[in-house]
């Protein structure tokens, strides 16, 4: 990797952390004043729960888990 392009993951995955996160918010506040307040929470949810579940059986996951376990003990 060249020289002058090291070190910059780090700032490179904040911004696009900060990016999606301005764009959930965006999103959110349309799907509230479209759906409701309730409704949107509902719908959140229903979209984020399966991602979260498939992250948790995925090997991916589950090497995290054990890394995290192993760096804890």
């Amino acid at each position: 990797m060249p020289a002058e392009l090291r070190g910059r993951g780090v700032g490179l995955l904040n911004a696009l952390m900060v990016n999606f996160m301005i764009i959930g918010v965006v999103l959110g506040g349309v799907a509230a004043d479209l759906a409701g307040i309730g409704r949107s929470l509902v719908l959140t949810g229903a979209v984020l729960l399966p991602v979260a579940l498939l992250l948790a059986v995925s090997p991916l996951g589950r090497t995290r888990a054990a890394a995290e376990s192993k760096a804890a003990s």
